[in-house]
């Protein structure tokens, strides 16, 4: 709630220069402020609204009625309202009628639109402040526009619901995708483990060669038991012997 930020709000505007003054004091046919300031620089008025502004949307109608009925009492005018509730205020509304725009976040407060200047007007003795000509037909429009664009804001809305659940699927979809990966990594690298160990049977040197069979130099001599011992060891014999086999026809 705005109230709750009331020390953030006395505080803004002490350290412009004002001081806290008691509403009650500037109360006329129109009702009273808020909240009250004075200063060198003059007077400066507040009003204060909710959260409501979200929800209800004459409510901001009402402030801004409000507001301006007190406009000729003060020299600087003020709307405050909660953080959440600044983007359904029409800043151009406000800024049409003279009044500037305070958000309130918790301690924190900041100046959304400057309040201009003007004089105080001295009424007579009981005469009411009077809405200027065709503010209420302005304000009308405008709450009609903001009644469009919530109404577009709801259609959109409800044109997102269906992707929420699709949104859910694929998101389910991302972790078993997430997990499969995972379990692909386990496997590749058991696999190069196996395949490591399976290299490590293998010999690593040279292979020797298998020895080659023997030769045979040549025919086999013939047997040579038996006969002198001149024939053994006489190389004529082997002369001859092949001098045969040469001389049979084929």
């Amino acid at each position: 709630m705005v109230m709750e930020g009331r020390p953030a709000l006395e505080e803004w505007f002490r350290s412009r220069g004002f001081e806290l003054a008691d509403p009650s004091d500037f109360e006329g046919p129109s009702g009273r402020p808020d909240m009250a300031f004075s200063g060198p620089r003059g007077t400066a008025f507040l009003v204060v609204a909710d959260e409501k502004l979200i929800s209800d949307r004459n409510y901001f109608m009402e402030a801004v009625m409000r507001a301006s009925s007190l406009r000729r009492a003060c020299n600087y005018l003020y709307l405050a309202v909660p953080k959440l509730a600044v983007p359904f205020v029409d800043a151009e509304v406000l800024r049409k009628h003279g009044i500037g725009l305070l958000m309130v976040d918790g301690d924190r407060v900041v100046e959304v639109l400057a309040s201009p200047y003007r004089p105080v007007e001295e009424g007579k003795p009981g005469q009411e402040a009077s809405i200027e000509p065709g503010m209420l037909t302005d304000l009308l429009d405008r709450l009609s526009a903001l009644e469009q664009r919530l109404s577009v804001l709801e259609r959109e809305l409800m044109a997102l619901r269906p992707l929420a659940g699709e949104l859910k699927v694929l998101r389910g979809l991302r972790e078993e995708i997430r997990a499969l990966s995972t379990r692909v990594d386990v496997i590749s690298k058991r696999l190069d483990s196996l395949s490591a160990s399976i290299s490590g049977l293998r010999p690593t040197g040279p292979v020797a060669p298998s020895p080659a069979p023997p030769t045979p130099s040549g025919p086999p001599r013939p047997e040579l038991e038996g006969l002198p011992s001149f024939f053994k060891d006489n190389p004529w014999l082997d002369i001859l012997s092949r001098r045969g086999q040469d001389e049979i026809p084929a």
